[in-house]
C-alpha cells in the first residue's frame, strides 16, 4: 500500500476532477503573482452535517461547489486520512467509494480530502508568504533602508526574487530545499538542518569555483552522524567492503588519505534540538578546533567521536581542543548564522565577521544566495547597480573576470558578484 494519500486514490481509480485540479495554484507560480491569489478560507471547526439519503446513502451535489467550501481544520482531515485508509484496507473497491458509513455525517467522494489536504497547504503557505511580504514592508523596512554598501543589492534581489522563484518549489534539487524553507531567513527565527546543509554545500562550491583553500573540504551536518551512536557502531568495519554507517566519514577518510593528509575538514556540529556550533579537523597536525557561538566546550561524544575517526585513520588527534576564531550570539536562534559565517571566515578571512547590527540584512542576502546559487533560478546582474560592478573591475581587474568566466551563462550567480563586491570594498 502506498504512503501518499494521492497514489492512494489513484491506485483505486479517483482523481481530482479536472475543475478542482485547475483551481489549484501551480507550485511554479512566483510568489508575487501567488499572493494575489484567492483561496477558499482556512474553518478552525468541522464542517457542518450534510443531509443524505440513508437508504442508497446518495452522494448529494455540493453546493456551494467544494472549491469555495471553507477548508476544515488539518487534524479533521488527518481522522478522515485514517478512516479512508481503513476502508480501502478492509473493503477495497467493492463499492462505491465516499465517506459515507464512515464518517456519518459527511458524505463527498474521496477526491475531496486530497483536495483539501492540497488547498489547506496552499493557503497555510499563502499565509506565511503575505506575513514575509508584510514583514518587508513594515519591520524589515528600517533593515532594508540603512544597508551597508556592500548589501545595497539586497532591495532589487528582493522584488527580483518575488517575481521569480515559485512560492513552493524546489530552488535547490541536490539537498532538497524547497523555497518555503527559506521563510524563516525573513525572521528571527531557527533555521533548519537542510538550510543549514545547502548553505554549506554553497560555501564549498564557491570555494571550488574560485580554486581557494584547496585543502580545505566543506561538509555537512552528515559528518556528525555516527558520533551520535559512537558506543554502537563498530569502527572496526571503517576499512571494509561494508562500513554501514561509517560509510560517508570512509569517503572523506579516502579524500583525506589521498593527499597525504595535508587536508583539513570543517562541518557543523548539532550540539542539541536548539544548537548548532562548528568543528575543524587538521589531519596535517592531527589538531581538533572548535567554535561555539554561546563559547562552551565541545561535547564529549562528538570529541571521541573525532578522536575514533582519525585512530580508524591511522591518526591520534591532539589531546587539547583549539578555538575556532567565531562570533557570539546574544539571542537564541542565530547560531546557525554564525556557523555558517565562521566557515566562510575560515576560507576566506578577509570576510566580515557576523553582527546582531547586520544580522537581518545578511539573512536576506542568503535568501539570495541560497535561492539562486547551483539551483533552479539565476537572477539577472542587473540586481547590483553598475556602479558596484565598476568597483569591482577597478579593483581586481583580472582576478575578476577570471572568475566571472567560471559562470559562462550570463546570468551571473549572485554570490560571484558578491564575493569580489566584499574584496572590492576591502580597506
Amino acid at each position: 500500500m502506498t504512503d501518499s494519500l494521492e497514489n492512494l486514490l489513484l491506485h483505486y481509480g479517483h482523481s481530482l476532477p479536472p475543475r478542482l485540479a485547475d483551481s489549484l495554484p501551480p507550485s511554479s507560480l512566483p510568489i508575487a503573482t501567488f499572493l494575489r491569489c484567492s483561496l477558499p478560507p482556512l474553518a478552525n471547526s468541522d464542517p457542518p452535517v450534510l443531509a443524505h439519503d440513508a437508504v442508497t446513502h446518495h452522494i448529494p451535489s455540493i453546493d456551494p461547489p467544494l472549491e469555495t467550501i471553507a477548508i476544515p481544520p488539518r487534524s479533521y482531515l488527518v481522522n478522515l486520512e485514517n478512516a479512508l485508509r481503513t476502508h480501502f484496507r478492509i473493503h477495497g473497491n467493492t463499492k462505491p467509494c465516499s465517506f459515507a458509513g464512515l464518517v456519518p455525517h459527511l458524505h463527498l467522494p474521496p477526491y475531496a480530502l486530497q483536495y483539501w489536504f492540497v488547498m489547506r497547504t496552499t493557503s497555510e503557505l499563502w499565509q506565511q508568504w503575505m506575513a514575509v511580504d508584510l514583514a518587508l514592508r513594515t519591520r524589515l523596512s528600517t533593515t532594508l533602508a540603512t544597508l551597508p554598501l556592500y548589501l545595497a543589492h539586497l532591495p532589487q534581489g528582493l522584488e527580483e526574487f518575488f517575481s521569480t522563484v515559485g512560492w513552493n518549489t524546489c530552488v535547490h534539487p541536490k539537498h532538497n530545499l524547497y523555497s518555503p524553507q527559506l521563510i524563516p531567513l525573513f525572521f528571527d527565527q531557527p533555521l533548519s538542518g537542510t538550510l543549514l546543509d545547502t548553505a554549506c554545500g554553497m560555501l564549498a562550491n564557491w570555494q571550488s569555483a574560485g580554486s581557494i583553500r584547496s585543502d580545505v573540504h566543506v561538509s555537512t551536518l552528515e559528518v556528525q552522524h555516527p558520533f551520535l551512536f559512537d558506543r554502537h557502531i563498530d569502527w572496526s568495519r571503517f576499512d571494509s567492503d561494508k562500513p554501514g554507517q561509517l560509510s560517508f566519514l570512509r569517503r572523506l577518510g579516502d579524500e583525506a588519505r589521498s593527499c597525504s593528509f595535508q587536508f583539513k575538514l570543517i562541518f557543523p556540529l548539532h550540539v542539541n534540538e536548539n544548537h548548532i556550533s562548528t568543528a575543524m579537523l587538521d589531519f596535517a597536525d592531527t589538531s581538533i578546533w572548535y567554535g561555539d557561538s554561546l563559547n562552551r566546550n565541545i561535547s564529549a561524544h562528538d570529541l571521541r567521536g573525532m578522536r575514533n575517526f582519525g585512530n580508524a585513520l591511522g591518526l591520534t588527534f591532539q589531546h587539547s581542543v583549539k578555538t575556532l576564531p567565531h562570533a557570539t550570539q546574544h539571542d537564541n536562534y542565530s547560531c546557525p548564522d554564525i556557523t555558517i559565517n565562521t566557515i566562510e571566515r575560515f576560507i576566506w578571512p578577509e570576510t566580515k565577521p557576523w553582527t546582531s547590527e547586520h544580522a537581518r540584512a545578511e539573512r536576506l542576502e542568503y535568501v539570495l544566495l541560497l535561492a539562486t546559487h547551483n539551483g533552479l533560478y539565476s537572477f539577472a546582474p542587473s540586481m547590483i547597480s553598475s556602479l558596484h560592478v565598476m568597483m569591482v573591475a577597478a579593483s581586481l581587474g583580472y582576478q575578476s573576470l577570471k572568475l566571472l568566466a567560471l559562470h559562462p551563462d550570463p546570468l551571473i550567480p549572485l554570490l560571484v558578484l558578491r564575493y569580489l563586491i566584499t574584496l572590492a570594498l576591502l580597506p
